[in-house]
């Protein structure tokens, strides 16, 4: 959001009506914002944008919205709009969302803000030389749950009494997203949608075949973070950091690591692993070390030498394609000997910390799937480690 102390007058709630334009009337639109927004007392729908001409008409109709326009450009010298709302294509919108907030309009918009740092930048960057807000649609914010989570954590952070926060995990559970929403009176056409083409818009580093996965996981799980920052009370841009990003071969699901004003929902190798297990205080929190991922990620032999022998409690071995380690996804395990790694030489570092405790390992195998993993269903060589 831009600097409040930099904006314009705003009107405030019960002393002037905030008179709203709205670009798009595709889903989230008729379905969700428009009904919301027409329903306030201190809000008057004035102008509609939208570039299918019929349906713009039909939906400012049942709104009573008296101008419509085919174009948003064509809105942003209206000078009876205080503000506008945006829901539309995922890339296009913060464009125009820049628009309007550099012509000295505030915008309230549909997530995501931007597909890339760059755009997100150029966002901001209007908000200044207009003097104006920006504001996104996080309404996971004001569910009432998770105000009452966000109030709980504060308290835990306060009292002390449960501890230091170390370890936050958040999941997408799709499904039924619109909760037996009704959309049955939503108006149809059949005029066709304007071609976007947004390649420009989005990173220079993504591949073309996955842009649509890229938008797809950027619209969905920016709830998770940006939820996750609410309840953590995250606003400063330092506070965060992208510790590893593990995803499918899909480019959808997968795992992806944020280091969150000092707490990680994945360790970042022994010395991160092992502060967290050193500030529970309790025996059986430990290490799991897993070959690949420690190869991956670039672990040296003296940060596994030098991990205390009753905190490594299991080890996984595995192997890895010949690929640089940037490019290793969980997709490119192998069976053991059939890549880089050595196992021989990972037994030789392990055989060199003294420890008084078996060590089961873990042989892994892709199965006949190709994108997931068993324990081998051979007998392996080694099975116990014991010194």
């Amino acid at each position: 959001m831009s600097d409040p102390s930099k904006s314009q007058a705003i009107p405030k709630v019960g002393q002037a009506v905030i008179r709203l334009g709205y670009i798009g009337c595709g889903f989230m639109a008729q379905n969700v914002h428009l009904p919301n927004f027409s329903s306030l007392r201190d809000c008057r729908l004035v102008a509609l944008a939208e570039n299918r001409g019929a349906l713009g008409e039909e939906v400012a109709k049942r709104y009573r919205i008296p101008k419509v326009y085919r174009d948003h450009r064509q809105l942003l010298e209206e000078k009876e709009v205080d503000a506008v709302a945006v829901s539309a294509d995922y890339a296009q919108q913060g464009e125009i969302a820049a628009d309007f907030l550099r012509a000295g309009k505030h915008v309230f918009m549909e997530k995501p803000m931007a597909v890339s740092v760059e755009q997100a930048e150029r966002i901001l960057q209007a908000a200044e030389e207009g003097r104006t807000r920006v504001m996104v649609a996080y309404m996971k914010r004001y569910d009432p749950g998770n105000r009452m989570v966000r109030r709980t954590i504060r308290k835990w952070k306060q009292d002390c009494l449960k501890g230091k926060l170390l370890l936050a995990r958040t999941h997408g559970f799709c499904g039924n997203w619109i909760a037996e929403l009704d959309t049955s009176a939503m108006i149809q056409s059949a005029e066709p949608i304007k071609p976007v083409v947004s390649d420009a818009l989005l990173p220079k580093w993504l591949p073309a075949p996955h842009q649509e996965s890229y938008v797809a996981y950027l619209q969905q799980y920016t709830h998770n973070v940006n939820l996750l920052r609410f309840f953590l009370d995250i606003s400063r841009r330092d506070q965060v950091e992208v510790r590893n990003v593990d995803l499918d071969t899909d480019g959808y699901t997968g795992l992806v690591t944020l280091q969150l004003d000092g707490r990680t929902t994945l360790m970042g190798g022994p010395a991160a692993a092992l502060d967290i297990a050193a500030r529970s205080h309790k025996a059986n929190v430990g290490i799991v070390m897993d070959t690949f991922h420690f190869y991956r990620s670039q672990v040296s032999e003296e940060e596994v030498r030098a991990i205390p022998p009753e905190k490594l409690l299991i080890v996984h071995v595995n192997d890895a394609e010949d690929l640089p380690v940037e490019q290793l996804r969980d997709a490119h395990r192998l069976h053991v000997g059939r890549g880089v790694l050595s196992v021989v030489e990972t037994l030789k570092t392990l055989k060199g910390i003294v420890m008084t405790v078996f060590f089961p390992l873990r042989i892994f195998e892709r199965n006949t799937g190709g994108n997931r993993w068993n324990k081998w269903s051979g007998r392996p060589r080694v099975r116990l480690i014991r010194r």
